[in-house]
């Protein structure tokens, strides 16, 4: 375990600042949580002194905000001291998923699952970034360890009826699309037909646990009564489109065509028959996974969560059907060798072919650092649609104007503050200086190009 700790560490913390890249997502977080460290709400800054309510429009919750906005307000604003806090619950969910996993089955087991983990170039693509995707499934992991020792208690412990309740709480206040949980508790005895006696003083003392960090959630997340739906709409349809359905049968089609969908439907089939074949052999287990990933854009970083929660049964699964089509001999020899090999192949794409790899020579986040570290806090800056400047800034002079859907902006009223020459230098993106032109032609009659940092253009004013 000290070695596979070591292992995910070593991972996680190599090129934590350049490795994944900053961008819109994470920047919209962190200021989120700087703000709600300081005004007790997630808002978004679009003029010195002028905030916006911003929560209802992200969904990554308190569990993740405050502790990154804590870290900043006494260690100093910076994308590394954000990022040290997702280092934090990285550590924390590759231990977990340990523990559970040796549990549930065996050392083995669970030494080949937290290897599979600790390879998958995935994990630090989305768990370096400050995002709500590995806080949501460390949460989900504590709560599913917590379920399996209330089992062993019989469920007689109260202790595991609080920490279950605790646990599921913090899962869901964390990222709202992990309420798939409620149903899949309601269901899993169901489908599985297992018989869970339901005591009413445990299970009000496990509602009760499980209201506290929703308590804390609704009074940080949400500002009035359209607050709820209008995170169900965006979690309904998130881009929104007029026609899902093409969009849907593009995916499927990734299914057949692309690597890391393709690596997803194989672990899906065998873990979905290794399923069938413990219900026929009345060996049962409860299961929890969940997706998100088909009617959006295709972004891997939505099949993410099923896939970890995947890769922690795959062992399990794996044995259970090639000892079905083999003998538990010939298993013993070749499963361990197969699932090396796989770990092996995540090994070499985490260091060489992944996403997250070839950022490593990257200098994004040191660039901007340099720059703007040296630059005088009397200077107003305006931001045009890329909330990651803000973290490299080191006062609140500064304007904002982000457009985070096709029919959804803030800060728009602000853009005149261009045409007027009122901020000194003005940040965006080459892409987004032709598409500032275009959405509003002579927007920059009062300034020039500056400089260029990276991916990112600086003009200042004539």
């Amino acid at each position: 375990m000290v070695l596979l700790l070591a292992l995910a560490f070593s991972l996680s913390t190599y090129k934590l600042t350049e490795s994944p890249p900053t961008w819109f997502d994470e920047g919209y977080i962190i200021q989120s949580a700087l703000n709600l460290v300081e005004s007790g709400k997630m808002e978004i800054q679009i003029a010195p002194n002028k905030i916006v309510r911003s929560s209802e429009l992200f969904s990554t919750g308190y569990p993740v905000t405050y502790p990154v906005g804590i870290v900043m307000k006494f260690f100093g604003r910076g994308l590394l001291q954000a990022r040290a806090v997702m280092v934090l619950f990285l550590m924390l969910f590759v231990l977990f998923f340990y523990l559970f996993a040796r549990k549930v089955w065996d050392f083995k087991t669970a030494i080949l699952s937290s290897l599979l983990l600790a390879s998958f170039a995935p994990l630090y693509g989305n768990g370096k970034n400050v995002l709500g995707e590995v806080p949501g499934l460390f949460f989900l992991v504590l709560f599913l360890f917590f379920i399996n020792k209330l089992e062993k208690s019989d469920f007689k412990s109260y202790f595991y009826y609080a920490m279950a309740g605790l646990t599921a709480g913090l899962c869901v206040s964390t990222k709202p699309f992990f309420l798939i949980l409620l149903p899949a508790l309601l269901l899993t005895p169901l489908i599985f037909k297992r018989i869970v006696i339901l005591k009413l003083k445990p299970m009000l003392l496990a509602a009760l646990f499980f209201s506290f960090p929703l308590a804390l959630w609704f009074k940080t997340q949400f500002s009035g009564s359209n607050s709820i739906p209008m995170i169900l709409s965006d979690y309904s349809n998130p881009y929104a489109f007029s026609n899902v359905w093409p969009v849907i049968v593009k995916n499927a089609l990734r299914f057949l065509t692309e690597a890391t969908p393709i690596y997803f439907l194989a672990l899906l089939i065998i873990w979905s028959v290794s399923i069938i074949l413990k219900l026929k052999a009345r060996k049962q287990k409860i299961i929890l996974a969940e997706a998100v990933y088909f009617r959006t854009p295709g972004w891997y970083r939505y099949l993410f969560p099923a896939h970890i929660v995947m890769l922690l049964y795959f062992p399990a699964a794996f044995y259970v059907v090639f000892n079905f089509i083999g003998n538990l001999r010939i298993y013993k020899l070749a499963a361990p060798l197969l699932l090396s090999a796989l770990i092996s192949i995540q090994f070499y794409q985490v260091g060489f072919s992944s996403w997250v790899a070839t950022y490593y020579h990257s200098t994004r986040a040191k660039d901007l650092a340099d720059y703007f570290n040296k630059q005088d806090s009397s200077k107003s800056i305006f931001i045009y649609r890329n909330p990651e400047i803000a973290v490299f800034l080191q006062h609140n002079n500064y304007y904002q104007y982000l457009k985070l859907l096709d029919t959804l902006e803030m800060g728009a009223d602000e853009l005149n503050k261009i045409n007027l020459g009122v901020p000194d230098e003005v940040v965006m993106t080459i892409d987004g200086a032709e598409e500032a032109n275009k959405r509003t032609p002579g927007l920059f009659l009062n300034y020039k190009e500056k400089t260029r940092v990276n991916r990112y253009l600086i003009f200042e004013r004539k």
